[in-house]
């Protein structure tokens, strides 16, 4: 039986693809993802944590970073509307409304907690991260 966090991942991937397309890595990103001229999409894993209280729950998260192309060469007259990005995070957390298949025996439901835009090398808006979380049953705390 797969880990909680990789069935959380496989699904994250099948949603992101389903939307947009992408091809979702199973890696971390670097700082410079993009320069190629390239959108990056990847999909890790956070954290596996025990309820307190509810010994037979984890919470499970991951994060997916999805990357815009950015020219590695700063230009002050380059402008970068950071409407592009917000945009494609709108898109996202619509596209995880509702449980979107994530109710299964071990995989209890999805939520797009969080959505972060940090700053490409260039100091520009081309970028997002964000936070998925699900429940899940905890094998090892189960008779």
């Amino acid at each position: 039986m797969a880990s909680p966090a990789t069935l959380l991942r496989e699904r994250v991937r099948s949603v992101v693809s389903a939307e947009f397309g992408y091809t979702v890595e199973n890696d971390k990103l670097t700082r410079s993802a993009g320069n190629k001229g390239q959108i990056r999409v990847a999909c890790y894993p956070e954290e596996e944590v025990q309820n307190f209280g509810r010994a037979i729950e984890l919470t499970v998260r991951v994060r997916l970073q999805l990357y815009l192309a950015y020219n590695d060469s700063p230009n002050e007259e380059t402008a970068v509307d950071p409407g592009i990005i917000e945009a494609i995070g709108d898109r996202l957390r619509n596209a995880f409304k509702g449980d979107v298949g994530g109710t299964t025996q071990d995989l209890w439901f999805l939520h797009l907690t969080r959505i972060e835009y940090p700053d490409d090398p260039t100091g520009n808006k081309s970028r997002l991260e964000a936070e998925i979380q699900s429940r899940a049953a905890n094998q090892s705390a189960l008779p």
